[in-house]
C-alpha cells in the first residue's frame, strides 16, 4: 500500500471545537487550549463562574458560533499560567466550641492578610466596648478564645 496518497494530515488543535458536558470539562478544555462551544443561554452563568470563582477573568474570549444559539469560548493566550489557587481568610470566635469559618477569599496573600487585619481591628473595637476598663480587659484577654488565619487553598474541579 502506498503511503504517498494516504497521508493523514494532523488536525490542528486550533480547528477543534468541542461541546463540553460540564463546566469542569469546559475549564479543563480551555486550559488545554481547545475551543469550546456552549449554549448562548448559559453564557452569563459560565462567564460569572470563570471570572469570579476560578479567577479566569481576561483569559478567554467569547464570540458567536456558526451554529445558531451557541457561542464559542476560546483562551486568549495559551501560554499564560492558569492560577488554580486562592488565599482564604478564616476566623472563629470560640476555639473551644466552633470551627474556623471562611470570611473571604483573595487572589493574593497580601489581600487576605489585609482583610484579616481589618477584621481583627473591628473585633478589637467590639471587645473594648464590652470590656471598657483596663481591669476588665486584663481579666478577659482579647485573643483568649478567638483565632484568625490566612492559608492557601487549591481550587478543585
Amino acid at each position: 500500500m502506498s503511503t504517498k496518497n494516504s497521508k493523514i494530515d494532523k488536525i490542528s488543535i486550533d480547528s477543534v471545537i468541542i461541546r463540553p458536558k460540564t463546566r469542569s470539562e469546559l475549564l479543563n478544555k480551555l486550559k488545554e487550549g481547545v475551543k469550546c462551544e456552549v449554549l448562548a443561554s448559559n453564557k452569563e452563568t459560565i462567564s460569572i463562574m470563570l471570572d469570579g470563582w476560578l479567577i479566569f477573568r481576561g483569559k478567554y474570549k467569547i464570540y458567536p458560533s456558526e451554529n445558531i444559539g451557541w457561542v464559542i469560548y476560546e483562551i486568549v493566550n495559551k501560554n499564560k499560567i492558569i492560577r488554580d489557587e486562592i488565599w482564604e481568610f478564616a476566623y472563629t470566635d470560640c476555639i473551644h466550641d466552633s470551627a474556623m469559618a471562611t470570611i473571604s477569599l483573595h487572589r493574593t496573600k497580601k489581600g487576605a492578610e489585609t482583610a484579616m487585619y481589618l477584621h481583627k481591628e473591628q473585633e478589637r473595637k467590639k471587645w473594648k466596648l464590652v470590656y471598657p476598663t483596663k481591669k476588665e480587659q486584663k481579666e478577659n484577654s482579647f485573643e483568649r478564645h478567638i483565632a484568625w488565619k490566612v492559608c492557601k487553598r487549591e481550587i478543585f474541579e
